[in-house]
């Protein structure tokens, strides 16, 4: 005789906070910025589409910060530059492991034959699927760094494409800053924003393309 097993699972959200304030901030699934939201929305016509509501009347205030760079080159310029690019840059960040190994492989031969075995110049700590390649093939960045002590040059490098100066690292580990930007019923659009240097996962803003945003 066959045998028949009826199994239902329920889902159910149970949250771990008992902060009734933040309950109800998650359940109201506010926007960080309404205004862009929208003007999203109607960007890519979401609101012609046949399940989306349109909004009937968006009121809204609207404050601007100036954004300025570092200088006006046109990599640490805004105007030119998406700010998101210059915010999030950091030194090293051109090195992809791809290019480590295609550099490391085309400067090998420009390595002194006793420190191509140098364990510190060789690819480590990677995970896979490029842990094939740990201690076996010379890492490009590895050589950069030691490229005074191995008799290799700037223009050797340049050469494979790598930049001639690093992006700066305005990061300050001891400095965070957090904005929250909620738009509620009862602040009629406005925006407030809440500055705290303790929490530990703040936004990493940096000075070079948001002074104004930085908390000092």
């Amino acid at each position: 005789m066959p045998y028949r097993f009826d199994l239902h699972v329920r889902l159910e959200a149970v949250h771990t906070m008992h902060d009734l304030q933040a309950v109800r901030d998650a359940v109201r699934a506010e926007v960080h910025d309404p205004v862009w939201f929208l003007g999203r929305q109607w960007q890519l016509g979401e609101h012609r589409g046949a399940d989306a509501a349109s909004p009937a009347l968006v009121r809204a205030t609207v404050t601007e910060t100036p954004v300025t760079g570092r200088s006006n080159k046109p990599d640490e310029n805004p105007r030119v530059t998406p700010a998101e690019a210059i915010i999030e840059s950091e030194p090293e960040q051109w090195w992809t492991i791809g290019r480590r190994v295609r550099v490391g492989r085309a400067l090998r031969s420009a390595v002194p034959a006793a420190r191509r075995g140098d364990p510190t110049l060789q690819l480590t700590g990677l995970a896979a699927p490029y842990d094939g390649l740990n201690g076996r093939v010379l890492d490009g960045l590895a050589l950069y760094r030691a490229r005074t002590s191995l008799g290799l040059t700037k223009v050797q490098f340049r050469a494979q494409g790598v930049p001639a100066a690093e992006p700066a690292d305005d990061w300050q580990p001891r400095r965070r800053l957090v904005l929250r930007d909620r738009v509620r019923p009862e602040s009629a659009g406005r925006v407030a924003a809440a500055r705290s240097d303790e929490l530990s996962n703040a936004r990493r803003l940096r000075r070079r393309a948001a002074p104004a945003l930085v908390a000092g």
